[in-house]
Formats: structure tokens, C-alpha cells, sequence
């Protein structure tokens, strides 16, 4: 059953209700806040009411309130509570009367996640470094080995020792170290055996150091 449609010709100030309550507690002026005489009970919940809106950002200040007759049932009151906005314009804020939630505008409640989406969070940032690990690594490879080759470009018989794609020997999150083992033939067909470092610095700079190895 809803409230009956009627409208109310006098209309009455009950701020003197307030008096049980300390006024200073409240920004909302109690004049500001009207109800029929029928529905004078309910002047504490409207208060209540023009408070939870008040509380909104968007409302600086609460020009007036009243109850809702037209959204309003028997057992569930609905306030209409008029606010102003930083800009000087009103809206009217519709506020529950049993929970005092604020209906025009939602607020969002932030969810703190479970132990299992943090668990999730976790896998899944791991497995984005991981991937932007080997990225890195696989770019890095392919610029120390162009390296080589251009070093290596006169040299006679290369015969690459160390698999590709190359795997760094050192490595954290701005440098990198990377070396490959290779056979060359020297100018009277003996075997030459060389050992080519690659070090990256800085914006992956990189420094080209090929010197002889023992075995």
C-alpha cells in the first residue's frame, strides 16, 4: 500500500524536536527540513536523511528536505533531500529511510580482494616479468650476435659453439652480460679458438670484447 496521494496545504516546522538532540551535532539547519504535521514522527529520520546527503561530495550544503509522498510506502519512507552543488545549481538527492543510503548518487564501496584474486594478482604479475624477461633477453641475443657476426665478418670458417638463442650469464634490471664460444681458421688453415663477450650497460648499450680461450 502506497501513501495517499494528497497534498498537504500547511506544512509545519518541527525543528522544535530537535531540542532532545544537541543542535550544534548537525550542519543541516532544521528549518531547511519540512513534513506534514501527520508525518511529524519522522522529523529525526529526515534529519538523519538530509545528514547521509549532506555527506556527499557533490552536495555542499542541504537547502531542503521533506519526505517523498509519491515513492514513499506505509512501512518505507523515501526523502527527498534538495542539494546544492559547488556550481550554485540544485538536484534533488533521494535518500532510503530505513538503511539512510543515498539513492540519486551511488557510492562506491571500495571490496577488498580475497587471499585467492591476491594469489591471482601475484601469478599473473609474475608471469608478465617473466615474459617481459624473455622478451629482453631474446632482444638482447639478437643484438650481441649481429655484433659478433659484423666482429667475426673477415674471419675464415666461424663455427658458432654456444646454441642460439644466446642465454645471459649475468643479469638483473639494467645491464646484462652474454658469451658465445666460436672456432675461426687462421690464414694457414689451423684452428683459432675465441671467446666473444657481450656487456650491456645502461639503455642496452652495448660493449663487444672477442679475445682467445684455451678449450
Amino acid at each position: 500500500m502506497r501513501w495517499p496521494l494528497v497534498k498537504f496545504k500547511i506544512f509545519v516546522s518541527i525543528s522544535f524536536m530537535a531540542g532532545a538532540l544537541a543542535s550544534s551535532v548537525y550542519a543541516v539547519e532544521d528549518a531547511r527540513l519540512w513534513l506534514s504535521a501527520s508525518h511529524a514522527p519522522l522529523f529525526i529520520d529526515l534529519k538523519q536523511a538530509a545528514l547521509a546527503a549532506e555527506k556527499l561530495e557533490r552536495c555542499v550544503s542541504v537547502a531542503e528536505g521533506t519526505i517523498d509522498l509519491d515513492d514513499s510506502m506505509p512501512d518505507h519512507p523515501i526523502y527527498r533531500i534538495l542539494c546544492r552543488q559547488k556550481n550554485g545549481r540544485t538536484y534533488n538527492e533521494m535518500v532510503d529511510g530505513i538503511s539512510f543510503k543515498t539513492l540519486t548518487t551511488k557510492i562506491e564501496v571500495p571490496v577488498l580482494p580475497t587471499e585467492d584474486e591476491l594469489e591471482a594478482l601475484r601469478l599473473t604479475e609474475e608471469k608478465r616479468k617473466q615474459e617481459a624477461k624473455k622478451m629482453r633477453i631474446e632482444s638482447l641475443s639478437g643484438i650481441c650476435v649481429q655484433g659478433i657476426k659484423g666482429k667475426t665478418r673477415l674471419m675464415k670458417g666461424v663455427v658458432w659453439l654456444t646454441p642460439l638463442p644466446l642465454q645471459p650469464t649475468e643479469m638483473d634490471d639494467t645491464s646484462a652480460k652474454f658469451s658465445v664460444d666460436f672456432d675461426a681458421k687462421g690464414v694457414h688453415g689451423g684452428a683459432l679458438r675465441y671467446r666473444a663477450n657481450c656487456f650491456f650497460s645502461d639503455g642496452d648499450k652495448l660493449t663487444l670484447r672477442v679475445s682467445g680461450r684455451k678449450n
